[in-house]
């Protein structure tokens, strides 16, 4: 059995998950750097293609951050993971669940051995825009009984949870105010990068002692 075929048909099971089922990662994207081929080859495409000079960046070191976690956690270079591009656009590989994501100069990876999502927002001021769109009934309710101080990062989190959530269930259409976010197993984390506060939301079916950690990329 070639060493490709033992990883994907392990993986899930590796010892990096006997006590903890989830790895989130999170990284500041330098300032200085040089872009370097990504593997697979439609994954440098997809970067290559954006045209937006802050996307191109995102899009890169979220996807080395990705590599970086793998091998930290396994010992593999990414080249020995399937991964592939759905028709949604999600990636995706057989070998391991993960999910990505980004916000302003930050990005996040969420690594586990069961379906997860994860989704990274900066902490900004969105009020009178979102909670039509973003909140059920009851959370709007939630949110009319909040001091003014509280209601910016309530909404933020609120948003990020539920695109964790989308994630994880791997759903087409993202319909916020549909999702009852206390249905689902969910952590948060606050960090400040700078002078900008975060929130980094993973949703997933297993969080209990899940890992969060900074990495440099």
């Amino acid at each position: 059995m070639n060493k490709k075929t033992s990883t994907q048909t392990t993986l899930k099971e590796h010892s990096a998950f006997e006590k903890i089922k989830t790895y989130v990662y999170y990284a500041k994207i330098p300032k200085k750097y040089t872009f370097e081929k990504v593997y697979p080859l439609s994954r440098q495409k997809e970067i290559d293609s954006a045209l937006n000079t802050k996307v191109k960046e995102q899009k890169y070191f979220v996807w080395k951050l990705l590599s970086v976690s793998l091998n930290h956690l396994f010992g593999l270079d990414i080249k020995q993971f399937n991964m592939r591009k759905k028709h949604s656009g999600k990636w995706v590989s057989k070998d391991i669940y993960f999910s990505l994501s980004h916000s302003k100069n930050v990005v996040a990876v969420a690594i586990s051995c069961e379906p997860v999502g994860v989704d990274l927002q900066a902490i900004v001021d969105l009020r009178g825009k979102l909670e039509n769109k973003a909140l059920t009934k009851k959370e709007k309710q939630e949110f009319n009984l909040l001091q003014e101080e509280q209601k910016q990062e309530y909404l933020i989190t609120k948003w990020a949870q539920k695109e964790s959530v989308f994630k994880m269930k791997n759903r087409l259409v993202f319909k916020p105010s549909k999702i009852q976010t206390s249905s689902y197993s969910l952590l948060n984390y606050t960090f400040t990068v700078g002078d900008q506060n975060f929130v980094l939301c993973t949703s997933g079916k297993n969080l209990s002692g899940a890992r969060i950690c900074e990495k440099q990329i």
